[in-house]
């Protein structure tokens, strides 16, 4: 049996808190494509991801409560914009099809970084949701390849849009690598994986690789890691997207998930 310090208990909540919130409002952002995709197929899959990441966000916020934290219901509808830590690379509002994808690789390849080095952290229960996550996220990573390899191979219009959805999607990206707290957060777990740095440095080296495989133009080196990346204070993306979800739940405020 495994005993967290208080300290490490606090450091896992504050960690899976960006981890629930990334995996929420991706998904959130993802539902909102459901009708408007290129064709059905793409529809299907996109339902099924979208869902998928929600339920994986479900199930990190009830690790969350069982480390004391409050209940999966109150950080999905009741806490306040300030108390909300995901990257701005995911609230980004809709944009078009090309960026949709873009932005989707671009989480998919972090997120493997990031559950990799979570998974290193002694704690059975996050590493039994970890396996259960990734059951159904390496779906997703082979679906979004098929999608940016269509744009990659697309002929000279596709390349375009790809090309604008990088440079829209670049700035944000360093957003992603930051766990909203300060560096002892992650520092009390004694994983050096956790680094911020470590996982920027290994998200440019697959996104490289992989864009020398798919002959897409390398867009320069990723800008310095922000401590406020994930404050969304004033961050009217996500703003809009809290609203909307306080208008559903207002619609049946006793409902379960």
């Amino acid at each position: 049996m495994i005993l967290l310090s208080p300290t490490q208990a606090r450091s896992i909540q504050w960690l899976l808190t960006s981890v629930a919130d990334d995996e929420w409002i991706i998904g959130h952002r993802g539902s909102e494509w459901l009708a408007e995709t290129p064709n059905l197929e793409d529809d299907l899959a996109l339902s099924s991801i979208s869902q998928d990441e929600m339920g994986h966000a479900q199930l990190l916020y009830h690790l969350i409560e069982g480390l004391g934290g409050p209940s999966p219901d109150h950080q999905v509808y009741d806490r306040p914009i300030d108390r909300w830590h995901p990257a701005g690379l995911v609230t980004l509002p809709r944009q078009d099809w090309a960026e949709w994808v873009t932005r989707q690789y671009f989480y998919e390849v972090f997120d493997e970084i990031r559950r990799q080095a979570l998974d290193t952290i002694p704690f059975p229960s996050l590493s039994s949701a970890l396996l259960s996550i990734q059951r159904e996220e390496s779906y997703h990573t082979r679906y979004v390849h098929t999608q940016i390899q269509s744009l990659a191979f697309g002929g000279a219009v596709a390349e375009d849009h790809l090309a604008q959805a990088i440079a829209v999607d670049w700035p944000f990206i360093p957003s992603l690598f930051t766990w909203g707290g300060d560096d002892s957060t992650w520092q009390s777990l004694q994983s050096p994986v956790l680094d911020p740095e470590a996982m920027k440095a290994a998200f440019e080296a697959t996104v490289h690789q992989q864009f020398v495989m798919w002959n897409i133009p390398w867009p320069g080196a990723l800008g310095s890691i922000a401590p406020q990346g994930r404050d969304q204070c004033h961050n009217p993306a996500m703003a809009q997207v809290l609203s909307e979800m306080a208008t559903v739940r207002h619609i049946a405020p006793e409902s379960g998930w």
